[in-house]
């Protein structure tokens, strides 16, 4: 697991190297306590946090069913709607 996170820090941290002057700023939305969330966050400006939802994971499919779950899908709009990104 280790190596992945690694491999992962080094993908992002490259990303952001090319691209950065690009971005005007990062909106990250991730559950609490997630992994993900500690690789990205020196570069994002804005961050929502979502509690995880209480669905039965799968291999195929645990990130559409936890970040398209209707109650953080609403808190993401919502966010979004208040940070002035959409109507």
């Amino acid at each position: 697991m280790k190596k992945i996170i690694s491999r992962l820090r080094s993908v992002i941290d490259r990303f952001f190297e090319r691209n950065g002057s690009r971005i005007s700023r990062v909106i990250a939305f991730f559950t609490r306590g997630s992994i993900e969330l500690g690789l990205v966050r020196e570069y994002v400006d804005y961050t929502i946090l979502g509690d995880m939802p209480p669905i039965n994971f799968s291999y195929d499919n645990n990130t559409s069913e936890v970040y398209c779950h209707p109650r953080l899908w609403s808190k993401f709009v919502s966010s979004l709607r208040r940070l002035g990104v959409i109507r």
